[in-house]
């Protein structure tokens, strides 16, 4: 997995899953802002982002091929801060199936969700009506857009999410 040059008595790590139906743009988006990338044969790709020198976010971009139910999820959620569901914007397969996926999330997990409708190199949709009706969000969701292989892009959907968790904080 990942060479841990760092040291343990300081290391403070972080953990956000990037979920979505095939043919979402997981690793392109976790390369965008992890150096150290590595994809695996089961459909799981893990990236870690150094913060600071004690704090480190690892990113797990885990598809599910329309079969949320086949992954370990209980193990991960113990350990995740919350999720990034990540679809093609201009797919409605992808757009459907990230609402199950959505679904599923939500009604097992009380971790947050961000939403990332990526739209890869097509410009930003600016129509909210297209999506207000077909997307259930509780108050501890978000929809965004994103570009999946541009840094600035990404890096907003995770402080996003941060965002999100820090204003739940007492």
């Amino acid at each position: 997995m990942f060479e841990a040059t760092y040291p343990k008595e300081k290391r403070r790590i972080g953990e956000i899953a990037i979920v979505g139906p095939k043919g979402s743009a997981k690793q392109p988006f976790i390369q965008s802002i992890c150096q150290d990338v590595i994809i695996t044969d089961q459909d799981i790709i893990f990236g870690s982002l150094k913060i600071s020198s004690d704090l480190f976010l690892f990113l797990y971009g885990i598809g599910t091929n329309g079969r949320a139910y086949d992954f370990a999820w209980d193990l991960v959620a113990q350990k995740i801060l919350g999720y990034i569901v990540l679809f093609d914007w201009y797919d409605e397969q992808s757009f459907k199936r990230s609402k199950q996926l959505l679904d599923f999330l939500t009604f097992r997990f009380d971790a947050p969700v961000i939403i990332a409708a990526d739209v890869r190199d097509r410009p930003y949709p600016v129509n909210e009506k297209i999506y207000r009706p077909n997307i259930s969000l509780t108050a501890k969701d978000r929809l965004t857009f994103c570009r999946s292989d541009d840094t600035k892009s990404t890096k907003r959907v995770v402080v996003s999410l941060l965002d999100t968790l820090i204003g739940q904080l007492p």
